[in-house]
């Protein structure tokens, strides 16, 4: 809470020290899976305050594999029967790639709400 209180000109300003204790926490991104820290507002319900809106890279489709068929012109076999890897959301081959989206990170009791399609 914050209030303002004048005496005579002189304005201050007084915080409430129960709005201002913000609780740090620490949990695992449900989408990048990494470690990270947070905020939460008790005055607000445990609401997760100050989110970086790029802190988590990552992929949100599947890394899927296909035969060589899709790529080769008809007729050909040649090495038709190997799987090549893929992210489907960006085409990088590397299961390791940096991811292709970014956004904040979310813990696990949270819904994701980013919609890529």
């Amino acid at each position: 809470m914050m209030a303002t209180k004048t005496t005579g000109d002189v304005h201050s300003v007084v915080f409430s020290p129960k709005s201002c204790k913000l609780i740090t926490k620490t949990s695992v991104c449900k989408r990048c899976k990494q470690e990270f820290t947070y905020n939460v507002d008790p005055t607000k319900g445990n609401k997760i305050v100050e989110r970086d809106p790029h802190a988590c890279r990552y992929h949100p489709e599947s890394y899927a594999g296909e035969t060589a068929q899709r790529w080769l012109d008809p007729g050909d076999i040649k090495d038709s029967h190997k799987v090549h890897y893929f992210w489907s959301c960006c085409g990088a081959s590397e299961y390791e790639a940096p991811g292709c989206k970014s956004s904040w990170h979310i813990t696990f009791e949270e819904e994701d709400t980013k919609k890529w399609m």
